[in-house]
């Protein structure tokens, strides 16, 4: 089959961007045919698996002591939690509240982590696109996060809605890529206060596949919870088969602040899973 010109591709930068590009065999420089190759099945797109043993870099020893070092941190030194809920929630577990500042109890920690599944369906709008997280699973998505886009025809600028749903689309089109993202980009074009239900109506229009939840607020988990019970059959649906993942971050050092532990508390309470960074 001859190689012509295709849709554009994306990878990330060390800027900051997301970067729109041609794949090289796509052009032929006017010298020729061109190129001409018989299309081959490389893998199963639909279920990539880790066959790797991970590395053993560290001695049993080494790890035991740097996980006595992080509770040491968590039960003398403790978080600041910027959200008088969660700090609620926290007192009312037991652990210790002094102002922001939480210290925990290492055997209620263990307690809670020993709780995370090894593995969870989450459930996409096309149900042969449902991926399975955890485990020897390999789920690929795009980049998160970067405030701007570059092409080939207008260079590097603010990213807009129409970059955002391209990106879905992008997403859609490519089977290697089995979750449609969150903030592939962030759409500048729109006001900050509404643009995260533009960003996830895109996700569902333009995608049947998984995709990420807002975490800049309490409202914005909200609205995210609400749209996706729309789309999954109920609230009651979603609870029982997670359809939403969000990443939840920490300010460094040792603090989470209130926009980020509002959808923490609001993805939890609708039992949708968070990736939280240590």
């Amino acid at each position: 089959m001859s190689f012509k010109k295709g849709p554009s591709r994306t990878r990330s930068t060390p800027t900051g961007d997301a970067y729109l590009t041609r794949s090289a065999a796509n052009s032929n420089s006017g010298r020729g045919p061109g190129l001409q190759s018989a299309p081959v099945a490389l893998f199963d797109a639909a279920v990539w698996k880790n066959r790797l043993q991970p590395y053993d870099i560290l001695s049993p020893e080494d790890v035991e002591t740097i996980h006595g070092q992080a509770m040491t941190i968590l039960e003398e030194i403790g978080i600041d939690f910027l959200h008088p809920r969660a700090r609620d929630l926290l007192s009312g577990a037991g652990m210790k509240v002094e102002d922001d500042r939480v210290r925990f109890d290492r055997g209620w920690v263990l307690e809670m982590a020993a709780k995370t599944p090894p593995t969870f369906e989450y459930q996409a709008r096309n149900p042969k696109r449902t991926v399975t997280i955890g485990g020897d699973n390999l789920v690929n998505a795009p980049v998160y996060g970067p405030p701007f886009v570059t092409d080939l025809e207008r260079g590097r600028r603010g990213a807009t809605l129409e970059d955002f749903s391209n990106f879905d689309k992008m997403a859609q089109s490519v089977e290697q890529i089995h979750c449609a993202g969150g903030t592939t980009v962030e759409p500048e074009d729109l006001p900050l206060s509404s643009r995260h239900l533009d960003m996830v109506y895109s996700h569902i229009r333009w995608t049947d596949k998984p995709f990420m939840g807002s975490v800049i607020s309490t409202e914005n988990a909200r609205d995210t919870v609400e749209m996706a019970s729309i789309v999954f059959g109920g609230r009651e649906s979603i609870e029982k088969n997670p359809a939403i993942l969000s990443l939840i971050n920490v300010n460094s050092p040792l603090r989470y602040d209130d926009r980020m532990l509002g959808a923490l508390i609001e993805y939890s309470e609708a039992r949708q899973p968070v990736i939280v960074t240590p």
